[in-house]
């Protein structure tokens, strides 16, 4: 019996540890199942009234993962002040690119610069820069201002925020900070005073512009190694003062310029570039091709002059020339205007005009011969068009005539009749036209001095008395019976002319027959 109750009591421990075992099993069974992320709702395990039962398992699903998307990462790219170091106080643009090296596209930059050693100018320190895409860069300018208190050969800071956002309205943001020398302050110079006022709107300051209105030449006409001085009318059409101006025949530039405002002869990198032009056709004479003008104020014009030389081996032709000018603004900014002028060269024939012998004495109302000729001194062959002869006061005959093909070294004359008006001196003209190398008439033109004397006294002989001549008498009329005498001639065959002896008309005779005396003619009265 005891050993029954025994056996009895030890099947009802260990019942009693099977419940409490399979109790902590269920309940570290749904703490896990908890723990499992599902868009499904957790299988709960109920036990039945009845008794234990074994809990159910949960069917597992799949959670899919949502992929990230790459975002945007803005990078400082470069930084340039335009120069080494800024002064205290000093005016400067900070000109920087910014650069995306994520893998998406980065949407409303915005560049804050946040006011401390350097003030912001113009904008307050806020710039927009849009929306860069995946490896791209963009350049952004910023003016800025150095505090007035800051220490002389130390470093300043300048903090830059950058914020910007991916494709999906994600905000991100970055902060850099950028290092700037800071140099020597000028002596003397009043520290700059700075009011509170709203940010204006940025427009541009008016700057110089340098225009060439006018230019003239010396001489009338451009011939190859023909020296002349070329003088440029300048003027300044744009808002400020030009300072500093130097014109650069050929074209130049001023080295390591820049715009920032900075002088480039404070930090050693200012010069002059003016040898890169084409000097073949036309070099400068006395000086170089760089000159310094000055300053000119808006509105304002000059003159300025090269002596120049046209090569000997220049060919005919319109050949333009480049003139560079290089000046300041009234901040300190450096531009660079380039003009250019158009010379023409010509080569007209080489002719010698001239006598090929004296010419004759001239009187005045005799006629008199000029031997003109012309004379192709040129290496090449000529085509020549007219040539005439003039005269102020004279009268010429055969004055003119086509001259047409000339060899190297050959000749053309003309001799042209003289007949001077009045004694003194005659300038003759001798006028050859040609067409030039634009197919233009043009002409040469060479005058002679001529000396005109009075017409000469002819003498008469000896024993003559001058003005003593008598002149032939006056025919007089025929009258009737002469008419019927030569007509009775005509009958029987004599000559029926009318006599005349020495300019006078024979008078017809009348016989006065008398006794014993021979017969006396006597004309008829």
């Amino acid at each position: 019996m005891k050993k029954h109750s025994f056996n009895s009591c030890l099947l009802f421990f260990m019942a009693v540890l099977v419940f409490l075992s399979m109790g902590f099993v269920v309940k570290a069974d749904a703490a896990d199942l908890a723990d499992i992320p599902t868009d499904t709702p957790t299988p709960t395990s109920t036990l039945p009234a009845s008794g234990l039962q074994e809990p159910s398992t949960p069917i597992a699903t799949e959670n899919p993962t949502n992929p990230i998307s790459p975002r945007p990462i803005v990078m400082l790219e470069t930084y340039n002040l335009g120069t080494y170091a800024v002064r205290p106080g000093q005016e400067f643009n900070l000109q920087f690119r910014l650069r995306n090296d994520g893998q998406g596209k980065a949407k409303n930059v915005k560049v804050t610069v946040s006011a401390g050693d350097f003030i912001p100018r113009s904008n307050g320190g806020v710039l927009y820069a849009g929306t860069l895409a995946p490896g791209a860069s963009t350049g952004y300018t910023q003016p800025l201002v150095a505090n007035p208190g800051l220490q002389e050969q130390s470093i300043g800071t300048l903090s830059l925020q950058i914020s910007y956002s991916d494709e999906a309205g994600t905000s991100y943001s970055e902060t850099f900070t950028l290092g700037i020398p800071i140099g020597s302050k000028p002596k003397n110079t009043p520290a700059p005073v700075y009011y509170a006022t709203p940010t204006p709107t940025p427009t541009p300051a008016p700057r110089p512009q340098l225009i060439i209105r006018d230019y003239s030449m010396d001489v009338t006409e451009l011939k190859p190694g023909t020296r002349f001085t070329l003088s440029l009318e300048i003027d300044n059409a744009g808002g400020s003062e030009a300072k500093r101006i130097t014109m650069i025949m050929g074209g130049g530039t001023r080295t390591g310029s820049n715009s920032s405002g900075d002088d480039p002869s404070e930090n050693g990198s200012g010069g002059l570039s003016g040898a890169g032009g084409d000097f073949s056709n036309f070099a400068p004479m006395g000086s170089s091709n760089v000159k310094f003008i000055g300053d000119l104020s808006e509105g304002s014009s000059l003159i300025a002059a090269q002596a120049l030389i046209v090569n000997g081996g220049t060919k005919p032709g319109a050949y333009p020339i480049k003139f560079s000018f290089v000046y300041n603004d009234d901040k300190g900014a450096s531009f660079t205007d380039d003009q250019v002028v158009t010379l023409l060269v010509i080569l007209p024939p080489m002719l010698e005009i001239s006598f090929y012998r004296p010419p004759d004495p001239l009187f005045a109302g005799q006629p008199s011969s000029l031997p003109v000729q012309i004379l192709n001194l040129d290496r090449n062959s000529i085509i020549l068009s007219k040539m005439e002869v003039t005269a102020e006061g004279a009268h010429l005959e055969n004055a003119s005539a086509m001259v047409g093909y000339l060899d190297p070294g050959g000749y053309f004359t003309l001799d042209p009749m003289i007949f001077p008006g009045v004694p003194g001196s005659l300038i003759v003209t001798v006028r050859v036209e040609y067409l030039d190398d634009f197919s233009q008439m043009q002409s040469i033109e060479k005058q002679f001095e001529l000396e005109v004397g009075e017409a000469p006294i002819i003498e008469p002989p000896p024993g003559e008395v001058p003005g003593n001549d008598v002149p032939p008498p006056a025919t007089s009329e025929e009258t009737v019976w002469q008419k019927l005498l030569r007509f009775a001639r005509g009958l029987i065959g004599l000559d029926s002319g009318r006599p005349e002896l020495g300019g006078e008309i024979i008078p017809p005779m009348e016989f006065s027959p008398s006794q014993g005396e021979p017969s006396v003619i006597i004309p008829v009265q």
